[in-house]
């Protein structure tokens, strides 16, 4: 379900917040930089608050007076849909941070780069080979394992 994002156009380019979940700022030069980058912080603030509310307000007409007091002017509005996390990220952040090598050492181990790693672990990347995942897990002692489930199918509606 959407959060209400209130944003408002800057020198640079635009700048919003969530106004349910008040610890979510986000920046860009453009509309769809910024829908994109707070996409990414409402997903991240969920995993990292799993207790944080459900979305209520589908307009700023929604919000209590206090949330519109610092604007001059009525803020422009996004609904914005968390972005998914990559699980196999999330996975390979949790081995990594547990690992006692540092970031670089257990790079080299892996036979990758430090930036490669980095990007490994980025909760928002898609593109992990099973070649890399399996050198990673070589260098973490861990054996990757593959599975697939079914996708769910959503309950027909009655017409």
């Amino acid at each position: 379900m959407p959060y209400l994002a209130l944003y408002a156009q800057t020198a640079t380019g635009f700048a919003a917040l969530v106004p349910e979940l008040d610890t979510v700022l986000a920046t860009g030069r453009t509309l769809e930089e910024l829908s994109t980058n707070l996409a990414e912080a409402v997903a991240l603030h969920l995993h990292d608050e799993p207790g944080s509310p459900a979305p209520k307000a589908r307009t700023a007409a929604d919000l209590p007076a206090s949330a519109l007091a610092p604007y001059d002017a009525p803020p422009l509005e996004l609904l914005v849909t968390p972005a998914p996390l990559n699980p196999v990220s999330l996975e390979i952040e949790r081995l990594v941070e547990a690992s006692p090598l540092s970031l670089r050492a257990l790079a080299k181990e892996a036979g990758t780069s430090h930036s490669a790693l980095i990007r490994m672990m980025n909760p928002f990347y898609w593109g992990h080979s099973l070649s890399s995942l399996r050198q990673l897990g070589e260098a973490l002692g861990q054996e990757p394992v593959l599975s697939f489930r079914p996708v769910p199918v959503p309950a027909a509606t009655v017409a």
